[in-house]
């Protein structure tokens, strides 16, 4: 049976798109209208592109996008501002125009695939619209390709290093199974399992020296396995291996993903919290609240130092506390607006290595060498006081 692809936008385009479709087995809808899109509109997947920046979303196309059972949309566009909008309206994935027909190809058995096999309707996703978080979207669309390639996921605590391992797996394994041993102290102790699946492995640093030998020699051995092993580090590489974690366990991972902290892609913030919201609403079966402007101006403010997993932990707080549809300052009256430091450089310039030395002699005077607590005061994690530390020699 032919799965139907409903292409909309600008009908030159689709039917130069539409023959390519056609040769490869999928039976193509025609074309229609954004604001004559209904749960009735006869396709399994929809594939966008996005009107120009000035055009106004219809009503209706929200509406159906939250209803139960309506086909997931794809949406392309050049804009910034025009994919964050059909983000918030419910969009399965979003993307830059510039995307080619094996892509496309790959985005549509991703959907199908991960709807003809899950549970909840609902997998794991990328959420937000800097680069970094776009090229591991398309990073994560490119290795579906190659399922057995292990790979090294980069990225600081709560970074959501294994949200990313999940996205990795939904889209080359939506079959397949996913075995994570994060948790695990013994992860060289793989369990078997037939068929193509994911293993996450979680942070590799955690694993004694003679654990990361075994799970070297168990990564070799299962090579052709059919598995994909997925691994984590919460510093770089030539970090960790000044940290005892052996060069012969990371060789085994063919290719490395960054993961940015959420400081780093603050601009992100209101789409992930409007994300994790809807989420943690339906878990815990309450109404959504929506955001003021004024608290996503707060939380952007904020240094976030336990990254998505502090968000997260946070929204959780206030959604249990609130009684109102709308959240407002005064529910996250426990944060204020970082100061602006009023630094000026002075004419005659600084010494660097001198200053950064005296601040962090201070902030462990201070914090009595908790390596934590001056990490919060200068706005780092412990692992890049540490490395600082490591690098500048004895205060």
């Amino acid at each position: 049976m032919k799965h139907i692809l409903g292409l909309l936008g600008d009908p030159a385009d689709a039917k130069t798109v539409n023959r390519q479709l056609a040769a490869r087995g999928y039976e193509v809808w025609g074309y229609t209208r954004f604001d004559s899109l209904t749960n009735a509109t006869p396709a399994d997947v929809l594939v966008c592109d996005a009107p120009p920046p000035d055009f106004s979303l219809p009503d209706n196309w929200s509406r159906p996008q939250r209803g139960a059972g309506f086909k997931p949309a794809l949406v392309f566009s050049d804009d910034p501002g025009a994919r964050c909008r059909f983000l918030r309206c419910g969009a399965h994935h979003v993307a830059p125009a510039s995307r080619s027909v094996d892509e496309l190809l790959l985005l549509v058995d991703r959907i199908l695939g991960a709807a003809a096999v899950s549970k909840t309707g609902a997998e794991p996703e990328l959420i937000g619209e800097t680069p970094a978080i776009v090229g591991l979207r398309r990073a994560v669309e490119r290795l579906a390709g190659s399922p057995q390639t292990p790979v090294l996921v980069q990225g600081e605590r709560g970074s959501g290093r294994s949200t990313l391992a999940r996205a990795l797996h939904a889209a080359t394994h939506p079959r397949g199974s996913f075995c994570d041993l994060s948790s695990s102290s013994t992860a060289e102790e793989i369990p078997s399992a037939d068929g193509p699946r994911t293993v996450y492995l979680g942070d590799l640093g955690r694993l004694s020296s003679a654990r990361q030998a075994r799970l070297a020699s168990s990564l070799r051995e299962q090579r052709e396995s059919g598995t994909r092993f997925i691994g984590s580090l919460t510093v770089e590489k030539r970090q960790a291996t000044a940290r005892h974690v052996r060069s012969s366990l990371l060789d085994q991972f063919q290719l490395t993903l960054d993961l940015p902290p959420l400081r780093a892609r603050i601009t992100d913030l209101p789409l992930l919290a409007d994300h994790l919201m809807k989420r943690l609403a339906k878990e815990a079966a309450l109404p959504c609240p929506r955001f003021s402007t004024e608290v996503l101006d707060l939380l952007q403010a904020q240094s976030w130092l336990g990254n998505v997993g502090e968000l997260e932990r946070e929204l959780r707080r206030v959604l249990l506390l609130s009684k109102d549809n709308k959240l407002d300052l005064a529910h996250f009256s426990g944060m204020r607006k970082a100061p602006s430091s009023g630094y000026r450089l002075p004419a005659e310039g600084i010494h660097l290595e001198t200053l950064e030395r005296d601040v962090l002699r201070q902030a462990l005077q201070v914090s009595s060498g908790n390596h934590t607590r001056a990490a919060s005061m200068l706005g780092l994690t412990r692992d890049q006081v540490r490395y600082r530390l490591s690098k500048i020699g004895p205060l």
